[in-house]
């Protein structure tokens, strides 16, 4: 299986993928979790963070400057950021 997130409006979306045959189509997709933006903003940059060595962990970052982390085996928020861009931080640069 393979993991898929997607964000928009204030939620991130992991999904669940069950490929097919030499992973060249999808089977089925499952909607595992939906995590919602602590700070009720448009979720508009993701990057994958090496959290526990296996990828596990993902940052968002939102149009106001926050960013928060979500556990990707959990579905939960990790930790939250508020306003980075005032840390002399860019949402965007820390998100590619």
């Amino acid at each position: 299986n393979q993991v898929l997130i997607s964000a928009g409006d204030c939620n991130v979306k992991i999904w669940d993928l069950k490929m097919g045959e030499a992973n060249s189509t999808v089977d089925k997709c499952t909607l595992k979790f939906t995590i919602e933006n602590p700070f009720n903003k448009v979720c508009l940059a993701l990057a994958f963070f090496n959290g526990e060595n296996d990828g596990s962990t993902v940052f968002v970052g939102d149009g106001e400057g926050n960013m928060f982390s979500v556990d990707l085996k959990t579905g939960t928020c990790i930790n939250t950021v508020k306003n980075v861009n005032s840390l002399g931080f860019d949402v965007y640069t820390l998100c590619r």
